[in-house]
């Protein structure tokens, strides 16, 4: 777990699954939540294979099939901190760099800034939405060297 001056936490999960040191997913996990203008998180990731994320689609969402992300938001209603757990599949990331043409680091980021932005609010069930969110992961993913 990072902590910023107490006003970030990031706890990683299952780290093996992807070719990042947990202290590089906590400081782009960091970077995003500054530019985001977040002020204090807790925030939690969770690198899972297929079929738990699978599992967990059709348990949270309905949905039974495999997919990249789910976001849990855990703040409390009109709470001062940020705080969320995000779940990623590498397996469906890996895929997804390979048809997008992305390197597979640059996929987990963008999965990473997504759970972020459905955590302050931005929502994808539209095309307009996608593409707000879409332009909003960019400029994130821009941030990084």
């Amino acid at each position: 777990m990072v902590t910023d001056r107490s006003r970030f936490s990031v706890a990683v999960s299952a780290p093996a699954a992807i070719p990042f040191s947990v202290s590089q997913i906590q400081s782009v996990t960091v970077t995003f939540l500054k530019s985001l203008g977040v002020h204090k998180a807790a925030i939690s990731l969770v690198f899972v294979q297929g079929g738990a994320m699978r599992r967990l689609n059709k348990a949270s969402l309905g949905h039974d099939y495999v997919t990249d992300i789910i976001t849990f938001n855990l703040s409390e209603p009109k709470g001062d901190v940020l705080e969320g757990e995000l779940v990623i599949s590498p397996a469906q990331a890996r895929r997804n760099a390979h048809d997008n043409g992305q390197s597979f680091e640059r996929e987990i980021c963008r999965y990473i800034a997504h759970g972020l932005l459905h955590l302050i609010g931005y929502d994808d069930a539209t095309d307009a939405q996608r593409r707000r969110m879409s332009k909003k992961e960019d400029m994130l993913l821009s941030l990084l060297a």
